[in-house]
């Protein structure tokens, strides 16, 4: 399911203006929600957004490296994907980010922030899927 999410938001990033502009918007307002919910200072933003945008970036690049495995894995047919070695690879990043974030915010917001994310991305989640209903 996360991986699906993080393939959403990947593939919304790519492709045709319209969709860069509505995969800009959703960061926006991915920027918005992590900011309210960790309850962050002017101060405090400018410290944790630069680590926080290194972490979505080096995050995404992982996921697209999955993502090409199971591609290449599907064409071919011959070479299993190695998920395991992919999802230690996203596992090592976070904590390595989790001690990150604990640097440039008090502990008790740092806590935060992949709750956050997890929160984010069901509200994504249900909206895609509330409009996905309607059409």
């Amino acid at each position: 399911m996360k991986t699906w999410i993080y393939s959403l938001v990947f593939s919304l990033s790519l492709g045709l203006p319209a969709m860069a502009q509505q995969a800009s918007n959703i960061e926006s307002v991915r920027a918005a929600f992590i900011t309210q919910k960790l309850d962050l200072t002017p101060e405090e933003s400018q410290r944790f957004w630069p680590v926080y945008n290194s972490y979505h970036e080096e995050l995404q690049k992982l996921v697209l490296k999955k993502n090409q495995q199971r591609v290449a894995y599907k064409r071919s047919g011959t070479v299993p994907v190695d998920e395991l070695k992919v999802d230690s690879e996203i596992l090592e990043l976070r904590k390595r980010y989790r001690h990150e974030f604990a640097r440039v915010l008090p502990r008790q917001k740092a806590a935060l922030v992949y709750p956050a994310e997890r929160e984010f991305r069901q509200q994504l989640i249900e909206q895609l899927n509330k409009r996905k209903k309607k059409n």
